[in-house]
């Protein structure tokens, strides 16, 4: 193999590893959105569909509620966010199905009051019967992109 070649090889396996490298690194990005990042503790064993599940950081809370209490597929669900020691300019809702990927349902909440944040979304259909749902509250405030998180679980048929 002449010298030319080989540099010429070289540049190709180098340029194809950048490539590979940099697929890589969009591929975690898009990881990295997908998956619910949990900033704070939630209380394990809170049943959205029947009482208001509360989470804690430091001294930050964040309460999310949802009526009608019976959340089925396919019916307008009002979700209600109030949160204390937090700033915040948007409040987001994604609604993932934990076993099932069931399509985006992201929904911007508006602002109620200081404190409280809705929004009205629905379920899709889930052909399996009851399914578990997490509902991720994510809260942006003006000078950070990177949001606070809480996760919650409900189940929905």
């Amino acid at each position: 193999m002449t010298v030319v070649n080989m540099k010429t090889h070289k540049i190709i396996i180098t340029v194809t590893c950048v490539i590979i490298l940099l697929l890589l690194s969009q591929f975690a990005r898009i990881e990295a959105w997908i998956t619910p990042k949990t900033d704070f503790i939630t209380f394990p064993g809170c049943l959205l569909q029947a009482e208001t599940c509360h989470a804690t950081l430091d001294d930050k809370t964040l309460s999310l509620s949802v009526e009608p209490k019976k959340i089925a597929t396919l019916v307008p669900l009002t979700f209600n966010v109030k949160i204390n020691n937090i700033s915040a300019s948007k409040v987001v809702l994604d609604l993932n199905g934990k076993e099932m990927f069931m399509g985006i349902n992201r929904t911007i909440l508006h602002q109620v009051s200081d404190s409280n944040w809705e929004g009205i979304t629905e379920l899709a259909v889930c052909t399996t019967g009851e399914m578990i749902w997490e509902a991720s509250v994510k809260i942006y405030n003006q000078s950070d992109s990177t949001p606070l998180t809480a996760t919650f679980e409900f189940s929905a048929k």
